[in-house]
């Protein structure tokens, strides 16, 4: 199907192109590519992977939202005197709303941290198998983006957390200080 050129200099990106220019004037042929192209053209699968991925994030959103939202209405459900008696005293509705969206900004920081920790070895863990029964027994090189994995996808995730907490939180304005009788 094709041949493989494997350079042992380790060039970088433009270098590899610039071989490839002069590889397609040497040997007079345009279907010189690199091995992501390659693989780009005979598979034809990573477009869709790209929108697999983006409709996997959204979905996983609206399911990280949807849990949000039942469980910061459980918690206001559940601490209903103790949000009254903090009104009673003189705490700020905006104080409250803090309150139970700091829960949730600590939490998503603690498991960001441990999911960055566990990702590579988990990854080897579950995937490698995978690959394995395609008769890759090797084992894969993982591509992995950092910049995506550690900073992006957290963000997003946070972000969506954190608005769905929040605005659940507003739910906490309806809680009266005359609400505290309910105390045991």
């Amino acid at each position: 199907m094709a041949y493989q050129i494997d350079f042992d200099d380790n060039p970088d990106k433009k270098e590899i192109d610039s071989r490839i220019e002069k590889m397609k004037d040497i040997f007079n042929n345009q279907k010189i590519m690199n091995a992501e192209d390659y693989v780009k053209e005979i598979t034809g699968a990573s477009d869709i992977i790209a929108g697999v991925k983006n409709l996997v994030l959204i979905i996983s959103l609206i399911i990280i939202v949807m849990i949000s939202v039942l469980m910061e209405r459980s918690f206001i459900s559940k601490e209903k005197s103790e949000i009254a008696l903090m009104k009673a005293i003189g705490f700020r509705n905006s104080s409250i709303y803090a309150h139970h969206t700091a829960r949730f900004f600590i939490v998503g920081i603690v498991a960001f941290v441990i999911a960055g920790l566990l990702c590579k070895p988990f990854t080897k863990l579950i995937v490698d198998p995978i690959f394995a029964m395609m008769g890759a027994v090797a084992g894969i090189s993982y591509e992995i983006r950092p910049i995506d994995i550690f900073v992006v996808y957290p963000l997003v995730i946070l972000s969506a957390t954190l608005a769905g907490t929040f605005l659940t939180s507003l739910c906490t304005k309806s809680i009266k200080a005359s609400d505290t009788s309910n105390i045991e």
